[in-house]
């Protein structure tokens, strides 16, 4: 098995990021709108994956779950941090 490089690791978030603010860009609406029940929604996963790695460091344990949990702790990153980028750039503010 391939060790993933961190140009691969870098490269995949960028792309992800700029997906976010593409599609923020297009639908300005729907992402006012709809941005507060998504990150809502987007936190929920994160913080079972959090407790999940927390509960693998405590026992001293790494498993296949819990990389896929550093997965979507990362992903849930972009997606909340590009949902808060593309609102700031476009001034849609939401529910805030």
């Amino acid at each position: 098995m391939k060790t993933v490089r961190p140009v691969t690791i870098a490269a995949a978030g960028s792309v992800a990021m700029a997906t976010v603010l593409a599609i923020g860009a297009r639908h300005r609406e729907w992402v006012a709108r709809h941005r507060f029940r998504i990150q809502w929604y987007v936190s929920l996963p994160m913080m079972l994956a959090l407790g999940y790695l927390v509960a693998c460091v405590r026992h001293g344990i790494f498993d296949t779950v819990a990389f896929a949990c550093m997965g979507v702790i990362a992903l849930g990153a972009i997606l909340k941090v590009g949902l808060s980028d593309s609102a700031q750039m476009y001034g849609n503010r939401g529910h805030e």
